[in-house]
């Protein structure tokens, strides 16, 4: 007899067959009772564990019956224990999953065509082989688990001195805070009521968003990487340095010179007190707004306008494209002239806060003449730079005085005055012109104009009193010939069907066709959802819209979708709407993706309540930015079965918003 066979005669005899199902095995392993709801309550993922542990221990365990390896000595078992000590699990749930493995292969050995003398024999040794390996374990994981809880212990205690000395500093007036291992581990009340914030974890997340800046020699920032050098390099010079706090409450930094001193004791610490230097420099900073901002308006003027092209030009050599756009007011030079200046001024500030308040961070606006401003816009395509445009130009026209609008690429290779020149040239014929349009150099975009007269619209409409109006829910289309009610000189009212009321929200646009006009789109003024009545405005002629659509498009089922470009980590975004051809997604603004990029796609979409794995080939064709996410739409090949999948979903999609357009209009 083989030596081997003395160890576990019976089991070896079937360990062959063991190895070609020790998957099988991993898998009954999981769906033990007891080993799910350890996982489940600890959150560990039984894939991931099957894949790291699970199959892993199962080969050891053929090791052993073969006389490879020594029971009670693995490797795999050594890190399975530390991974069940860093999730914090006891020693007896440590017992119970080692306990499930032994389950799932009793249930495997019963279900094999043995006779009861084999059955017996190879469970007695799989026990003992067991026992063996089990008592290893639990050795090695309770020295471990004791020693983690005397770490608690002690953690505890020092909390508990932390606290006392807390109590200590909290009398003291000034801001101090106590930073250890490049951290504050305490900090004293008068701090916390300072920065607006009650506790450390609350000022950390302010901290994120590099609420407070380090301004020392380098004006590097306070970030938790570099504080030990910093705070070590002040404190052997013995100097004080700068720091710009900002509070919470109030929204703004407050400028404070702070002073740094190492504590006594084995552990490196420092203590740092705070003392308001912000009345000192005030007066600096009204002197430096002075030369940078305009007086009426808070905007940048001419000059800091023209050298933030400057400093934009030469950082973007990497060939990034950025546009310059130039609003203006010509109407208010006839008004100026008949010494109408408060009122002109007044016109000014309401549209430089209107365009404050339609304008996101990295756009720089500036007002470079009496009622002209300039925008400087980083752009990912021309059209959506161009769309971007005309909603603030449709914004501004809302107003009685005339607005014009010029747009116009900012071109880094020449002198940033070639490019003002170029833009003020085309703002010079938009304001000779009577149409209501953006006059730009872009090419190859699709244009739109305000309509010239909004009283011809309306007029328009009153005589047809009744208008065939769409307005899209998750992107399908509801249809409804709508009655005129009233109008004014620039909104029309109509009653409308209660399909459209109960699905329409502030932002929906309305599409309609006129003779001799086009295609139109208007915005949502107001509506009624007792009345069934909604008020429109804003109308203009729409040179592309969704009216002509040849594919069905329909709003996705929230889910998370895996974008991977090229040489580059995963973005994780979440799946908008989608047609055959493409999907739009919406992703954090942080994830760096441009226009032209070449993609993978991962997802999931669930088809007859059955998941199906989407993987796909794209080209980001378009980026649409808004103050927190981006919109990006994606070109996608499919192979034949995805297509076949991505149609089967639309139909599904387009039948469950069909169903619920019914419910709410029952």
């Amino acid at each position: 007899m083989d030596i081997k066979q003395k160890v576990a005669p019976n089991l070896y005899k079937i360990i062959d067959t063991i190895e070609s199902d020790r998957v099988k095995i991993a898998d009954e392993w999981m769906k033990v009772e007891t080993v799910a709801d350890i996982f489940k309550k600890y959150k560990i993922s039984i894939n991931k564990f099957k894949e790291k542990f699970a199959v892993k221990i199962i080969e050891y365990f053929i090791s052993v019956v073969r006389e490879e390896k020594e029971a009670g000595d693995c490797p795999i078992m050594t890190k399975f224990v530390n991974y069940m000590i860093d999730k914090n699990i006891t020693p007896r749930q440590v017992f119970q999953i080692c306990m499930g493995v032994r389950k799932a292969l009793r249930v495997y050995i019963f279900n094999k065509d043995f006779t009861l003398e084999e059955t017996q024999g190879i469970l007695t040794e799989t026990a003992d082989l067991f026992d063996a390996n089990l008592a290893g374990v639990l050795d090695i994981f309770t020295s471990l688990y004791e020693k983690q809880q005397q770490l608690i212990v002690e953690s505890r205690e020092r909390q508990n001195k932390f606290q006392e000395f807390s109590k200590i500093i909290n009398f003291i007036h000034s801001k101090i805070i106590i930073v250890k291992d490049g951290k504050i581990v305490t900090a004293n009340k008068s701090f916390f009521e300072f920065t607006g914030t009650s506790n450390l974890d609350e000022f950390y997340e302010v901290l994120k968003y590099e609420q407070i800046k380090h301004e020392k020699d380098s004006k590097e920032k306070f970030t938790l990487s570099n504080i030990d050098d910093w705070l070590e390099d002040a404190c052997k010079k013995d100097n004080s340095f700068n720091v710009d706090v900002y509070h919470q409450k109030y929204q703004k930094l407050f400028t404070y010179n702070a002073r740094v001193t190492e504590l006594p004791g084995k552990e490196v610490k420092y203590i740092i007190s705070f003392n308001n230097i912000s009345n000192f420099i005030g007066d600096n900073e009204k002197l430096k707004m002075s030369l940078e901002k305009d007086k009426l308006t808070g905007l940048y003027n001419y000059v800091k306008f023209e050298s933030l092209l400057g400093n934009s030009r030469i950082q973007n050599q990497d060939g990034k494209k950025s546009a310059l756009a130039v609003i203006d007011l010509p109407d208010l030079k006839t008004l100026n002239a008949k010494g109408e200046t408060k009122q002109c001024s007044d016109i000014i500030v309401q549209t430089a806060n209107k365009i404050k308040d339609f304008v996101s961070k990295d756009i720089q606006v500036a007002r470079v003449q009496d009622c002209r401003f300039a925008l400087y816009i980083p752009m990912n395509t021309k059209q959506s730079c161009y769309d971007w445009c005309f909603s603030l130009f449709s914004k501004l026209n809302q107003e009685k005085h005339r607005v014009t609008f010029a747009l116009s690429w900012f071109d880094t290779s020449e002198d940033e005055n070639v490019s003002l020149l170029n833009v003020f040239s085309l703002i010079e014929k938009a304001n000779k012109s009577i149409k209501k349009k953006i006059f730009t150099d872009f090419e190859g975009i699709r244009e739109s104009e305000l309509l010239e007269d909004q009283e011809k619209f309306v007029s328009a409409i009153d005589k047809l009193k009744k208008v065939n109006m769409i307005i899209y829910y998750k992107e399908l289309p509801i249809v409804s010939k709508n009655t005129l009610l009233h109008k004014d000189s620039k909104s029309v009212s109509f009653h409308i069907s209660k399909k459209q009321c109960v699905t329409i929200r502030e932002d929906s646009k309305v599409y309609f066709h006129l003779e001799n006009i086009g295609d139109v789109e208007a915005e949502i003024k107001d509506f009624d959802v007792v009345k069934n009545e909604m008020a429109i405005h804003n109308f203009r002629v729409a040179k592309s819209s969704p009216i002509h659509r040849t594919m069905f498009r329909v709003r996705a089922e929230e889910q998370d979708v895996k974008i991977i470009p090229e040489d580059d980590d995963i973005i994780y975004s979440t799946l908008l709407d989608l047609n055959i051809k493409s999907m739009a997604v919406s992703m954090k603004r942080k994830y760096d993706i441009s226009v032209g990029d070449k993609i993978q796609i991962k997802t999931v979409l669930s088809i007859d309540k059955k998941p199906n794995n989407i993987k796909a080939l794209g080209e980001v064709i378009k980026i649409e930015k808004n103050k927190q996410n981006k919109k990006v739409v994606i070109e996608c090949k499919y192979d034949s079965q995805t297509e076949k999948a991505i149609s089967s979903y639309i139909s599904i999609r387009q039948m469950q918003i069909v169903k619920e357009i019914q419910c709410v209009d029952t």
